[in-house]
């Protein structure tokens, strides 16, 4: 009856669903579209299971044979703990970009020794408002759907609990620092007009000081730098999100690629 209802054997159902398991909860936990900061853990790990569930018909069709010892179990879940955390980040690159982008203004806004406020998930406001912007621009373009019909791909191109060689771990975290290498190049791209225009305004309060050496420049600049980060925030989100629909059409295809790696 229970061969019947899963249409699989039960045991190779329950391995299946464990491997499949470790592979959606580094994407539940690390996707900022699936969950948001400060989500509480045993809803990002229902995410998991219900995603895992799901996805389990589909590694039981590309899955041939499976680990059956408890620590060949093991090492195989960790492996695939690692690709879907790969996935979750390759797919997710874009957003991280515009999230550090807000942060990274927030902090050139701060005047030292003065903290940027952040927080009780440990963002700053900017960088909140940069990536709830990303993420719901990646919601109404559907990059969810795309990201989540990639990630169930994956189980074809690379099967739940499929032997893991050497030179595939190294392929693995070869395509693993690209995805980082990339993500934090967005970041630059998106943040270097901000730096620009705060080390313009460096440079001007900087000749303002040697021009009035009586004012106290450092107190008076420190509304400017606020106003100067707020306007400049806007800007770049008002110039970076309606080009941001490719990055993450490109973001998708970079994780789909690396579960077609060399396997």
């Amino acid at each position: 009856m229970i061969e019947r209802l899963l249409g699989a054997d039960p045991e190779r159902a329950a391995v299946l669903f464990v491997l499949v398991l470790a592979r959606t909860l580094p994407l539940s936990f690390l996707a900022p579209w699936l969950g948001w900061r400060g989500t509480a853990s045993y809803v990002r790990v229902a995410t998991a299971v219900v995603l895992a569930a799901a996805l389990v018909p589909i590694a039981d069709a590309s899955a041939t044979t499976l680990p059956q010892p408890w620590l060949a179990l093991s090492l195989a879940a960790v492996r695939e703990g690692l690709v879907g955390a790969t996935f979750a980040i390759a797919v997710s690159a874009p957003l991280y970009a515009m999230g550090w982008t807000g942060d990274l203004i927030d902090r050139w806004r701060g005047s030292p020794p003065d903290t940027t406020v952040v927080d009780a998930a440990g963002a700053s406001p900017l960088g909140t408002l940069h990536l709830a912007a990303s993420v719901v621009l990646f919601v109404m373009i559907g990059g969810h759907r795309l990201a989540l019909a990639a990630f169930a791909q994956g189980f074809a191109d690379l099967p739940a609990g499929a032997t893991a060689e050497a030179a595939s771990l190294g392929a693995l975290g070869l395509g693993s620092a690209e995805i980082v290498s990339s993500a934090l190049t967005l970041t630059v791209a998106f943040a270097a007009p901000a730096a620009i225009a705060f080390v313009a305004l460096e440079i001007t309060l900087g000749l303002w000081s040697r021009a009035a050496p009586a004012v106290r420049v450092w107190m008076e600049a420190m509304p400017l730098r606020a106003a100067l980060g707020v306007a400049i925030a806007l800007l770049s989100l008002s110039a970076v999100l309606p080009r941001l629909g490719p990055v993450i059409s490109e973001s998708i295809e970079s994780a789909s690629s690396v579960l077609r790696g060399p396997w």
